[in-house]
């Protein structure tokens, strides 16, 4: 018998609900993925006027990381070397990729969008 190890990925809509969640929305909210297994996460954006995109995680007890940013489709910034993707199909769309899960996957992962780009200091 094999037992896989089994643990969850939880997504955050946005850090400031209130003034900030109209912008993006995320799918899915939460999801449990068991190791070596891939998964998507997508972010759409709602209002193309805040077109630079932005995906961050957060593992318990750690600060906030960057991982990947897009000023408009087809640019694609990374911050990780872990195993995780991003595309950006469409000016609306931003995906994450998780590919291979293992429990250091285990996070808070969201996405943020603005209007002009700012720079992340690594």
């Amino acid at each position: 018998m094999v037992l896989h190890e089994v643990y969850c990925l939880i997504v955050m809509v946005s850090v400031f609900p209130e003034t900030y969640a109209t912008y993006v929305e995320q799918s899915p909210s939460a999801l449990s993925v068991e190791t070596g297994q891939s998964k998507t996460l997508r972010c759409n954006l709602k209002d193309t006027s805040y077109p630079a995109m932005y995906w961050y995680s957060q593992q318990k007890g750690k600060a906030i990381e960057a991982l990947f940013y897009s000023a408009g489709v087809g640019a694609l910034a990374s911050y990780t070397s872990e195993s995780l993707k991003a595309e950006r199909p469409s000016i609306a769309q931003f995906i994450l990729k998780l590919n291979d899960t293992n429990p250091s996957h285990t996070a808070v992962y969201f996405c943020a969008c603005s209007a002009q780009p700012f720079r992340i200091r690594v």
